[in-house]
């Protein structure tokens, strides 16, 4: 299987609909390679982060439908009067009644700012952040489907996925590069025919897939050599991703501090913030100040939403 599908589909096609670990390793990429930007890796981390979002704080679903989703509703029932558009045909950008709201969304609970330049990966210079973009997929998604938040459960945030917007900035060589690497490398195997006359049915399986085994590992070995020659990267394992998960959407989202994370789940607190200052840096959300003293963070984010 090729690391990325075809130009004008997503990579998400290659994601299951929920991300599981295994055990608590999580592997960034869909296959054994990724492109040399690892915008694989982005993507496998990006989805993994939402769902566990999703889960240890549903509140930011919440808030998201309650605040945003029904401004995008609006605009989505404007257009599709001015034109016959709907949901699929609304266009994303700064014009677009929700979109402040939406702005004030990731604020709110990422604390990232969407149009800070140095909130981003360094690799990944862009003028629509991808947490922005997820909170407009969700709501496209929900507004497809015709979800009314106030009686159905809204589920997990969804992720965009559109790595050319993403690597918009990115040279035409890289891109070429990028696309030549994607083509699947042929597999060419023979083996000895069977001669049933002199070679038992058993006999001959077992010698045919010996013989292809070794011509399958062998040009494997050849493609693996030549990809690493030319600097892609492997797909990096993370250990404890589901535990350093959490823990970033504890501290981030929640605000709940590195000693307390770290007496919960019997750590240390440099394990705990050196693991949770990964998840983000991966991300690309820059850590949150420390919260001042007096009621919990997240209460008052609470009461903010409320207003």
């Amino acid at each position: 299987m090729e690391n990325l599908p075809a130009a004008g589909s997503s990579l998400l096609d290659l994601l299951p609909d929920e991300m599981t670990f295994d055990g608590q390793l999580l592997r960034l990429g869909v296959g054994e390679f990724n492109d040399r930007y690892n915008y694989a890796a982005l993507v496998v981390a990006r989805r993994a982060f939402l769902q566990v979002v999703s889960e240890v704080a549903p509140e930011v679903v919440g808030d998201l439908g309650r605040t945003v989703y029904p401004r995008y509703l609006d605009d989505v029932r404007t257009r599709d009067e001015r034109r016959g558009g709907g949901a699929d045909d609304l266009h994303h950008g700064e014009q677009d009644p929700w979109f402040p709201e939406a702005v004030r969304w990731v604020g709110r609970w990422f604390r990232a700012d969407p149009f800070r330049e140095e909130d981003h990966p360094r690799e990944y210079r862009r003028g629509w952040p991808w947490l922005l973009m997820a909170a407009a997929e969700t709501c496209r998604q929900w507004a497809a489907w015709g979800v009314d938040p106030e009686e159905d459960e809204l589920g997990d945030l969804s992720l965009y996925d559109d790595r050319w917007f993403d690597l918009m900035l990115v040279s035409d060589r890289a891109k070429r590069e990028m696309r030549a690497a994607r083509k699947p490398a042929s597999i060419r195997v023979a083996a000895q025919a069977w001669n049933p006359w002199a070679e038992t049915r058993a006999a001959a399986e077992e010698r045919i897939v010996r013989e292809i085994t070794v011509t399958v590992r062998a040009r494997m070995d050849e493609i693996e050599s030549g990809l690493d020659r030319k600097g892609f990267n492997r797909a990096p394992v993370k250990p404890a991703a589901r535990d350093h998960l959490e823990w970033a959407v504890r501290y981030q989202i929640r605000g709940e501090s590195f000693p307390c994370i770290a007496r919960s789940v019997y750590r240390s607190r440099q394990t705990v913030a050196g693991a949770v200052h990964d998840v983000l840096e991966t991300l690309g959300i820059p850590p949150r100040p420390a919260s001042p003293r007096g009621r919990p963070r997240a209460a008052r984010r609470q009461d903010m939403a409320s207003e």
